[in-house]
């Protein structure tokens, strides 16, 4: 099948939803995914997810929360 490859600026419902996309390419890829990193804004809301390889390694994707809630893609 095709794979569709990441893009900074790809924006996502939720995280859930984000994590299934990157998951799902990095199988097609060769390798797995974890949770890594995240941050809390001033009001104690996580605002930015790092996902990494599963083996800590690679840097995969960086997300960020829209005021909408809506997960963009700010670095891949």
């Amino acid at each position: 099948g095709n794979v569709v490859n990441p893009a900074v600026g790809t924006s996502f419902d939720s995280l859930d939803e984000a994590y299934q996309f990157y998951n799902l390419y990095s199988w097609e890829v060769g390798f797995g995914i974890r949770y890594s990193k995240s941050w809390l804004n001033v009001e104690r809301v996580k605002c930015m997810q790092e996902i990494v390889c599963g083996c800590a390694v690679r840097f995969l994707i960086f997300l960020s929360v829209s005021k909408k809630h809506e997960y963009y893609a700010i670095e891949t």
